[in-house]
């Protein structure tokens, strides 16, 4: 099956693509077959900050960084621009009283701007205007 239909990828599933363990690894590999993936650039940011703060442990993290991008590589997934509007948006997804942190404001603002339905296993994104992709239901 050729994988026509983009989406934007986020965090959770940058992490469940990495980590064999986790419960949505799985899900994380369809979605590579099923989609043409492009990365939020803000997910790798994210990653580094949960490396930073020990949240995920890794014994080297400049190595760790190289095994992010060769991966990407390997599954052929981009990474969208940054864009400066996307902090606009941001900010009234945040200020909106929908409760969006930082990074899935971000995320969530990145596939409104682009038109890009948002690939995320974190519920709080079914109102993205763009769509949202359920990554357990991949």
């Amino acid at each position: 099956m050729p994988r026509t239909s983009p989406a934007l990828a986020e965090t959770d599933f940058l992490i469940a693509l990495l980590n064999e363990a986790d419960p949505l690894h799985g899900a994380a590999l369809r979605a590579c077959g099923r989609f043409r993936l492009i990365l939020s650039p803000y997910s790798l940011v994210e990653l580094d900050l949960l490396v930073l703060s020990g949240r995920i442990e890794v014994d080297d993290p400049a190595e760790f960084s190289r095994d992010v991008i060769r991966e990407l590589r390997v599954r052929r997934i981009s990474t969208a621009p940054a864009r400066p509007e996307v902090h606009a948006r941001a900010w009234e997804l945040r200020e909106g009283g929908g409760g969006a942190g930082y990074f899935d404001s971000l995320h969530r603002a990145l596939a409104e701007v682009e038109g890009l339905p948002l690939l995320s296993a974190d519920g709080a994104h079914s109102g993205c205007g763009a769509g949202w992709i359920d990554l357990r239901s991949v």
